[in-house]
């Protein structure tokens, strides 16, 4: 609503575009609006078509509408599946932060553990923080990959090392996630937070193990507000919120793009190669 207005404005309302009292419609063409609405949400269309007044994403947590502590949250006892790989979803920068966990035999995604970190490269977060973990129960011994932000492919100006090349020098099978568009690294998330797997949550966390992600999925991840007072439908890049959500909607979408399978189909290929694929040796000849 318009608070206070000044004694000399005129204030006009304009008339529903769908609605009878719409204007300029015959102008428009045919099913204007209907085209104009079919991949945006109620909200857009509620101001930008039926002209009412809307309410704005800033400050306000971006899971809100899917995120469900009762239904997501579990106190659960880590187990880790021998049969899967464990799948690491990892966010670069000045404060890398990680998410582990592994898909059930169901598909459902468990997020069993976190890693947080503040000021450091990646290399110190991998063996001061990464590595401990994956070395104690209970995911010792077990296989790991890791997924990624695709930015991590490029080489910064000054080093010709990628973070990419880094967790390949550290022995980490790791792959880019399938996007960084930020409208699809939400979707990825949300589609698991929506989803049920024979009636259980698609996404599953871990209280203990994941306090900070729990907190970012909320209320801590947040849209935000720009410095010049302006509403923006970006959430807001503020540690460690921004971050572990990051990594959160990486591993998200290694699940949406099969990425355990791929590794599985991988592995298959290399511990049972074909028969035409076993090279000849001299000790094949008598």
């Amino acid at each position: 609503m318009v608070l206070n207005p000044h004694p000399s404005w005129a204030l006009f309302h304009q008339p529903s575009g769908i609605g009878p009292d719409a204007e300029n419609v015959e102008n428009l063409p045919d099913g204007y609006y209907d085209d104009l609405m079919n991949d945006k949400d109620v909200d857009w269309a509620t101001v930008h078509v039926e002209s009412q007044w809307g309410t704005s994403n800033a400050g306000q947590a971006v899971f809100r509408k899917t995120f469900h502590a009762p239904t997501h949250v579990k106190d659960m006892e880590v187990q880790v599946n021998p049969l899967k790989p464990v799948m690491i979803g990892l966010d670069f920068g000045r404060t890398p932060c990680a998410i582990i966990g592994q898909h059930d035999n169901f598909g459902r995604a468990i997020i069993m553990k976190e890693i947080v970190t503040e000021g450091m490269g990646l290399v110190q977060m991998l063996q001061e923080h990464l590595k401990p973990v994956l070395f104690a129960p209970p995911f010792a011994g077990k296989r790991v990959f890791v997924v990624g932000d695709p930015a991590g492919r490029q080489r910064s100006q000054t080093r010709e090392e990628t973070p990419f090349d880094v967790l390949r020098d550290e022995g980490f099978l790791a792959y880019p996630a399938s996007t960084n568009v930020i409208d699809m690294r939400l979707l990825a998330v949300e589609k698991l937070l929506r989803q049920t797997i024979m009636g259980e949550p698609a996404l599953q966390i871990n209280r203990a193990g994941c306090p900070t992600l729990v907190m970012a999925l909320g209320n801590k991840y947040r849209y935000r507000k720009r410095r010049d007072g302006v509403l923006d439908d970006i959430p807001e890049k503020l540690h460690p919120w921004s971050d572990i959500s990051d990594a959160l909607q990486y591993f998200c979408l290694g699940t949406q793009s099969n990425l355990t399978g791929r590794v599985m189909q991988r592995e298959r290929r290399y511990y049972n190669p074909t028969p035409a694929a076993v090279p000849f040796t001299a000790a094949a000849w008598t």
